[in-house]
C-alpha cells in the first residue's frame, strides 16, 4: 500500500494512504491519485507527495528485518540522548 505525504499549505500533516486522504479531505481516491500525478492542489490547500515508501507491515522477511533494525536504532539513539 502506497503512502503519500500530505501537506496543508506548507505544513506537513501526515503520511497516509490515498483512501485515508480522500476520507480526510472529502474527495475521491482518484482525485488524490490525479493530484499526486499532476502535482496539483486540492481545495486550494492540500498537496501530496509520493516518495516511494510503502507501509512496513512485518508480514514479509524484509519487513521484519527493517522493523528489527528500526527498533535497534531507536534504542541506540535513545541511549545517546539520555531519554
Amino acid at each position: 500500500m502506497k503512502l503519500y505525504s500530505v501537506f496543508d499549505n506548507d505544513q506537513w500533516v501526515a503520511d497516509m494512504t490515498a483512501d485515508d486522504i480522500a476520507e480526510m479531505i472529502g474527495c475521491t481516491r482518484e482525485q488524490v491519485i490525479r493530484a499526486v500525478a499532476n502535482a496539483s492542489v486540492i481545495n486550494d490547500r492540500y498537496t501530496f507527495v509520493y516518495d516511494g515508501d510503502t507501509i512496513v507491515t512485518g508480514n514479509t522477511p524484509n519487513d521484519r528485518r527493517l522493523l528489527k533494525e528500526f527498533i535497534l536504532a531507536r534504542f541506540q539513539i535513545k541511549g545517546l540522548v539520555g531519554t
